[in-house]
């Protein structure tokens, strides 16, 4: 959770410098490589909730068996790498 609320927080103050960079009258092409990179950050995140809430799930319904979570956690987090690859 509170990796999440970081990267929020991260993403908060990118959004704070677009609105600096609209007011001060920045490029164009400046202010659009600002704003890829916020909603990047946030398309990571959205992935980070979703990995989280996964592993969260289905640990609860198998229960404490260790080395089925173990490779449960691998499988969504290969599988969160390359999820943009699959667009």
């Amino acid at each position: 959770m509170e990796k999440i609320i970081n990267r929020l927080k991260r993403v908060e103050g990118q959004i704070r410098g677009l609105q600096r960079m609209i007011v001060a009258g920045e490029d164009c092409d400046k202010f659009l490589d600002q704003l890829t990179a916020a909603r990047s950050a946030l398309d990571r995140i959205g992935r980070l909730v979703i990995v989280n809430n996964m592993k969260k799930c289905v640990g609860e319904k198998v229960g404490g068996d260790e080395e089925f979570l173990q490779n449960l956690d691998e499988a969504i987090t290969l599988f969160a790498q390359h999820i943009d690859r699959l667009k």
